[in-house]
């Protein structure tokens, strides 16, 4: 078992049938990760700040979000993750429907770690998370839980 296989993965993701799609394909390739799932940004960094009552999860932990959400949209909760100088170091990738060259822009200009469209994953579900892991198994993540 690598590093990799504990790190915590947070899915923020509002389309229920998105995060069964995603849970299903973790378990096809027999990813065993923590898997934790907001459906928004403000619960999200409720989560990672240790203030949800019923979920927690440890830091670093990777990032799936997505843009399109209530309340607190990917774009805002980049923002303010950005901003919070406990979560500011977090690995995003983003994981939407949108391909719009200026929500491309907005994610890089917050360092996200890649931009992924969801339609160009499809089937290539297993090389996303090859390059994730790949990622993973090159970098050296900060240590430490701030939760």
């Amino acid at each position: 078992m690598t590093e990799f296989d504990e790190l915590p993965i947070l899915l923020i993701e509002d389309n229920e049938i998105d995060v069964i799609a995603f849970r299903r394909g973790m378990q096809k390739l027999g990813l065993n990760n923590p898997l934790r799932v907001a459906q928004q940004g403000r619960k999200a960094l409720q989560l990672l700040r240790g203030q949800n009552e019923t979920q927690t999860i440890t830091l670093p932990a990777l990032i799936f979000l997505d843009i399109n959400m209530p309340i607190m949209d990917g774009h805002g909760f980049l923002a303010s993750l950005r901003e919070d100088q406990q979560l500011r170091s977090c690995i995003v990738f983003m994981l939407t429907t949108s391909n719009h060259r200026e929500d491309v822009r907005r994610a890089y200009e917050r360092n996200v770690a890649g931009y992924i469209v969801k339609q160009d994953v499809g089937k290539n579900f297993e090389k996303l998370w090859k390059m994730v892991r790949s990622y993973f198994e090159v970098v050296t993540l900060p240590s430490g839980s701030a939760s």
